[in-house]
């Protein structure tokens, strides 16, 4: 079989697909967060001459941004982990070991 003929998508290979989850209430909720957080900055940025009020509100605002943007990888990560992954049989692992 040449390499033409092979199969390399990765429905060729149902142990190393990950399913995922629907994302959470609290991940949808950060999201929002996060794009309005993005409106707020991007109004705040468009002035001409920034007071140093709109500068530390801007500051702020890309604090709470990255914060959020953490919590939101946290909860991926946590609901990827979360993801039940079928278990390889004992006898699959040691007969493909044996043929190394």
């Amino acid at each position: 079989m040449s390499i033409q003929e092979m199969d390399t998508s990765i429905s060729a290979y149902p142990e190393l697909q990950v399913p995922i989850a629907p994302p959470s209430e609290s991940m949808i909720r950060i999201d929002a967060n996060i794009a309005d957080l993005r409106k707020k900055y991007l109004l705040l940025s468009s002035e001409k001459a920034l007071s140093p009020a709109s500068v530390e509100s801007l500051n702020r605002i890309e604090a709470e941004v990255v914060a959020l943007q953490k919590k939101h990888s946290v909860l991926t990560d946590e609901q990827r982990l979360s993801i039940p992954r079928p278990a390889r049989r004992r006898e699959e692992s040691e007969a493909e070991f044996d043929k190394i």
